[in-house]
Parts: C-alpha cells; structure tokens; sequence
C-alpha cells in the first residue's frame, strides 16, 4: 500500500493556489492507487525553529541529552521518520518575499540531517531515506 505524505505551507491555507493544487494531486494520486495520505500543514502545526538544543541534542549520545534537548531530537525525528514513511511527496510551496515560507524552512531544517537523512560518505552530499535507527 502507497503512503502519501502531503505538505502544505501557505499561511493562506486553502485560499491559497498551492494548497489546493497540491491538495488536488494527492488526493488524485491517492484515488488512482489507492494507499494512505498523511497531511502536514506547516502553518497549522509549524516545526519548531533550529535552537542550540537540537543541534547539540542531535549529535550527543541519548544518554547524555539535556531535557529540552530531548524533546528536540523527538520533534525532528517524528518529522523525519514521516518522511522517510513515506512512498510519495506532495510539497505544496508558495513564495514569501522571493523564498519559502520560513515553516518550510523549519521542517527542511528539522529533516535534513547529517548520517540519518544524507551522507558525506563519498565526499558529496548523497541522500538517503530508509528506515534506520536514530542515535
């Protein structure tokens, strides 16, 4: 069974063109394979900013995090492991002020992460999303 992960970041939210065409292309997608669709609006629910708790937290030991780091590694990884859950993206993206909305940039920054998301191993960033343990 297909897993549709579809994400919306317009602060318009329906009223907004990417919201519905995105909206449409899953639920398209969905009715012509069937499967699940998990929905993420950005605005509704906003992943919370990089602090100093996630970087320090997601490369410390779990035994060693701080409280407040804990729960930002868990915020992260709840993002990452739907991510990685899932066999197809919808990414549902209008502009601000000649960029993404900065909750797209939080949820971007709070899933692009070094040894569970990409790799250097080559030398060059290489991408990976498979399930894996996280540290």
């Amino acid at each position: 069974m297909r897993k549709i992960l579809l994400i919306t970041s317009s602060p318009r939210g329906t009223e907004s063109l990417s919201t519905r065409f995105a909206t449409e292309i899953a639920h398209g997608l969905r009715s012509q394979g069937g499967g699940s669709l998990t929905v993420r609006d950005l605005v509704a629910n906003p992943p919370p900013h990089i602090t100093e708790d996630y970087i320090l937290g997601r490369t410390a030991s779990p035994d060693s995090r701080t409280t407040q780091q804990n729960v930002a590694v868990e915020r992260a990884r709840e993002l990452v492991d739907e991510l990685c859950a899932a066999d197809i993206i919808v990414l549902g993206s209008g502009m601000m002020n000649f960029g993404p909305s900065s909750q797209l940039k939080a949820w971007i920054d709070n899933v692009i992460w070094p040894g569970v998301t990409f790799s250097y191993a080559t030398g060059a960033p290489q991408a990976y999303l498979l399930a894996r343990s996280f540290i």
